[in-house]
């Protein structure tokens, strides 16, 4: 019996290391096709493709104070894509790499170990400063273009909208998860070493 969950969970952990590997691919190739060949929107870029078979779009856009900086960027002959996109790409790509690690743990058995709740809490870390680069990277930004003499008419944005609180929530959740299975790894160390 346990030799079956046990292959249950590698084959799951396969499928879903497979499903990181493609989301972080085709995120990078987004970004590639973007940045190669990019017709800017009012807050974001995009592609589109004939290939024969029918049309195809790619799009990348922002929200929240980053739609509002994406826009000014855009109306000063910047570049969003170069100056937000990437930025906002970085936590994705620490996050599929937590995500492939954890689940490569869970591939070879290790259900609850130290190093599974340190991919969780890595996590839960990684959206917790996203929610501060979030939240500070646009006037960030903004002062170093008004520094460089690049554009003075950029405004400065602080915003806190329901993504910020996303981050917030589900970061602040992962984070105790990761405490919870900590405090249960202690739990049955102690159990074991009273039995």
């Amino acid at each position: 019996m346990v030799s079956q969950v046990m292959n249950k969970i590698s084959l799951i952990s396969r499928l879903v290391k497979g499903l990181v590997v493609f989301l972080a691919s085709l995120q990078l190739l987004t970004f590639v096709i973007l940045a190669s060949s990019t017709s800017n929107t009012d807050a974001g870029s995009s592609a589109s493709f004939d290939n024969g078979l029918g049309h195809s779009m790619v799009e990348v856009s922002f929200d929240g104070a980053w739609h509002d900086l994406a826009v000014a960027l855009e109306r000063n002959d910047l570049s969003s894509l170069g100056l937000l996109g990437i930025v906002e790409a970085i936590p994705y790509f620490f996050i599929y790499y937590f995500l492939y690690r954890l689940f490569s743990l869970y591939q070879r058995g290790s259900i609850f170990s130290q190093l599974n709740i340190r991919c969780v809490k890595a996590i839960g870390t990684t959206l917790l400063v996203w929610l501060f680069v979030s939240v500070f990277y646009p006037i960030a930004l903004v002062l170093v273009l008004r520094l460089l003499n690049i554009s003075d008419q950029l405004p400065f944005i602080f915003m806190i909208g329901s993504t910020e609180i996303t981050y917030l929530i589900s970061g602040l959740v992962i984070y105790v998860i990761a405490w919870i299975m900590q405090e249960a790894l202690t739990l049955k160390s102690e159990q074991e070493l009273v039995i």
